[in-house]
């Protein structure tokens, strides 16, 4: 009898530190698989942070790309705008002068009249072409505003994106601890995986 009783309580002995190191291998394997699962949705956040620089990257230089054609175009019709406005005062001086020279018999007068029309010309081309510079650098300053404020979106709608991802790995984290903290068995249980595949066998 004693026997028996010696054997049964070695037993529970056993049972009890079997028990201890079971739960302390599942909490090491628990631990394990939670760093584990952490480390798979760092990785997973990385490649998506990966791609929404790559992404931005690209719509950045596309952006640069057409803004520094618009800024291109803009002087385009600014040089244009200034070219004609030479070839039409020039015309302008040139018909002002075949109409001075037939009215005008007195060299000297007319030699004096065309100096003062050309100092005309002059000053006109000056003021006019200050006026299609000033009005370009109001449409390139116009501009730069419009392109600030899309760069800053892009800036933005990338931060955005960015903070998502980054709110989303914190959540599945904390998702895991919480189950983890209600179920210490989640990670011994099969996953849906792991279910599939052993019915298809």
């Amino acid at each position: 009898m004693a026997l028996k009783q010696q054997n049964e309580s070695q037993i529970q002995n056993l049972d009890a530190e079997t028990r201890a190191k079971q739960e302390e291998l599942q909490k090491s394997h628990n631990l394990a698989m939670l760093n584990i699962t952490k480390e798979q949705y760092r990785a997973e956040m990385d490649i998506q942070q990966k791609y929404v620089d790559s992404l931005f990257g690209a719509l950045e230089k596309s952006m640069q790309a057409s803004q520094a054609a618009q800024m291109q175009q803009l002087q385009d019709l600014h040089d244009r705008e200034v070219s004609e406005l030479m070839k039409r005062l020039e015309a302008q001086t040139k018909e002002e002068m075949r109409s001075l020279n037939k009215k005008h018999k007195d060299k000297n007068e007319l030699d004096r009249i065309k100096r003062e029309l050309h100092q005309k010309m002059i000053v006109e081309a000056v003021a006019e072409r200050q006026r299609i510079s000033s009005l370009l650098e109001k449409k390139k300053s116009e501009l730069e505003r419009q392109h600030e404020e899309v760069r800053k979106s892009l800036d933005e709608d990338k931060q955005q994106a960015s903070l998502k991802h980054q709110k989303e790995y914190e959540e599945k984290c904390s998702q895991l601890a919480t189950s983890l903290s209600e179920n210490p068995a989640l990670f011994l249980e099969p996953s849906v995986d792991q279910r599939r595949q052993s019915t298809a066998l």
